[in-house]
């Protein structure tokens, strides 16, 4: 059963639970009331003086179900983008230049930008999920553009500067999307009485000099990211500024006052730096200075990413329980010059693991059936500890919070471009000293 069905299915039963509990107290109500005036038994409850039970539920459940849901389509769908994805690679690699290899490339993009959208509404379902990787900023800074301009009211003009394409933070997405929420919104709240109002955001590198170290003991690495989040609104008053990153500060009569010590604590953990500049009546610049992912950016500025890299006849595992998927990833890593063991489950792969020495990596799916990629991998290292292993996943939190990845292990999320995977596999290759047998 798809991660999808299980979570229908368990909200589905939830429901069921809550109304048969719901129809019980309100009979022994009724009859509490009957008797209490000696009357006759519990009258009939009529069906239509029920609240829905979907509205009774306390928001933290409801919540916990659209993530579940929203995960579950996640995972099919990143499958399916996965399996699209791979065949394009294929078709490309049989098409000299001109408009048919065009169209192709088309199509590529369209799917990287599926991709994103897909991971948006993942990152903004998984809210108390803090996992560091390297984010790419172009990207990001364009999806988050496209849902604050759905969130923030129409009259509100928001102005995202360009993005260079080689600013990469590590950091969780889920957490950097909560940062920028909370002082775009602060920023929403100080533009009323505007004429026009605006919200700008920029995001520039910034080079840490002597002094700006000595005022931000929290920084550990001169090259930073700077996001600059600027308002034309109300402005902050001189006397309150060293106030407004206090825990339960605030001037609003509904807030809680956390929003900004919030983003303060998580840029101190970053091991970044945060800066205020606003003057009353004029308007406010936020800036967060953050760490960049340096290895990720020089990956890129060196022009690495969109390179294949190939094999020499290794023999690798594939284990993954959807058949587009596996098929296509199959029909790629041979193009790359592997061999290929190709299995649907868990089980299979370790079954397959045992049958075949001469395996030398195991590419797994996180989530399958009969045997998770995970518990798999566990049990193949259990024959062979220094086993190369690179975990693939559309989706599957649920998994990974029972379960932590295997030490040295990789993982790598789905849809991956054909470049990506062909760089990770060589790298775990090399880090292992794997050779086909």
């Amino acid at each position: 059963m798809s991660a999808q069905k299980s979570s229908l299915a368990e909200l589905e039963a939830r429901l069921q639970a809550l109304e048969a509990e719901n129809r019980s107290l309100r009979k022994k109500f009724k009859l509490l009331e009957t008797q209490n005036s000696a009357a006759a038994p519990a009258a009939k409850t009529d069906p239509n003086e029920l609240t829905p039970v979907e509205n009774q539920l306390p928001p933290p459940l409801q919540e916990a179900a659209i993530s579940s849901l929203i995960g579950g389509i996640t995972h099919d769908f990143n499958n399916l983008l996965s399996a699209i994805m791979g065949n394009v690679f294929l078709l490309l690699r049989q098409f000299e230049e001109g408009p048919q290899k065009d169209r192709l490339r088309d199509v590529q993009k369209l799917c990287q930008n599926a991709a994103d959208m897909t991971a948006q509404m993942l990152i903004f379902s998984r809210r108390n999920v803090h996992k560091r990787e390297s984010l790419q900023l172009r990207n990001f800074m364009h999806d988050f553009g496209k849902m604050c301009r759905v969130l923030l009211p129409q009259d509100i003009c928001l102005e995202i500067g360009e993005v260079a394409d080689d600013l990469i933070l590590q950091i969780d997405a889920s957490q950097f999307q909560q940062m920028l929420m909370i002082l775009v919104t602060n920023a929403q709240d100080a533009l009323g009485g505007q004429n026009i109002p605006t919200i700008g955001i920029s995001v520039e590198h910034f080079s840490a000099d002597a002094k700006f170290f000595a005022k931000h003991k929290a920084l550990k690495q001169s090259e930073l990211v700077c996001i600059s989040v600027i308002d034309n609104g109300c402005g902050i008053p001189q006397q309150l500024q060293q106030q407004i990153f206090t825990p339960f500060f605030t001037t609003k009569q509904q807030a809680t006052g956390l929003g900004l010590s919030m983003v303060a604590d998580a840029v101190e953990r970053l091991q970044g730096a945060i800066e205020l500049t606003s003057i009353a009546g004029q308007g406010t610049i936020m800036r967060l200075f953050l760490p960049c992912d340096r290895q990720a950016i020089n990956e890129r500025r060196n022009g690495s990413r969109e390179e294949l890299e190939y094999g020499q006849g290794e023999l690798l595992l594939l284990a993954d329980d959807d058949d587009f998927v596996r098929d296509s990833h199959k029909d790629v890593l041979v193009q790359l010059g592997y061999r290929v063991l190709a299995v649907a489950d868990g089980r299979q792969a370790v079954e397959a693991f045992t049958e075949y020495p001469q395996v030398v990596m195991a590419i797994l799916d996180v989530a399958m059936p009969k045997l998770d990629g995970i518990s798999a991998a566990q049990q193949m290292r259990q024959l062979r500890p220094e086993l190369p292993v690179l975990f693939m996943t559309g989706y599957a939190d649920r998994v990974l919070a029972k379960q932590s990845l295997p030490v040295d292990a990789e993982l790598l999320h789905k849809p991956a471009s054909m470049p990506e995977l062909s760089r990770r596999v060589q790298r775990l290759l090399a880090k292992y000293g794997g050779s086909a047998v």
